[in-house]
């Protein structure tokens, strides 16, 4: 027969943060499936007969924008990734060093 090692305050530690992620998984996972999806309200576009958006009305002012992609300029397409990621071009399509900090800023 084999003795039992003890319980040392290393290994009580290391048990007490995986049930603390354990249950932080479980309440994230219990959450993310009750949250309903946010569906934005659709706008109304006014066109002439030849399809030229003339207007668009929104709900009680909080319509959400449109603009057509080939209405798109070139700088404005271009500028688009460059401001939500700066490092657009340089990863390959998850940014590991936007990962890490990211809990921690949202």
């Amino acid at each position: 027969m084999s003795a039992r090692r003890p319980i040392t305050p290393a290994r009580l530690a290391v048990v007490a943060i995986l049930a603390v992620l354990a249950a932080l998984i479980v309440i994230a996972e219990v959450l993310w499936h009750r949250s309903p999806p946010i569906r934005p309200r659709s706008t109304s576009m006014v066109t002439d007969r030849n399809g030229t958006s003339l207007a668009q009305l929104g709900n009680d002012g909080e319509g959400y924008g449109y603009w057509p992609v080939e209405h798109v300029p070139d700088r404005v397409a271009a500028a688009l990734p460059v401001l939500g990621d700066r490092r657009f071009r340089v990863h390959p399509g998850v940014d590991p060093l936007a990962i890490v900090p990211a809990p921690v800023g949202n």
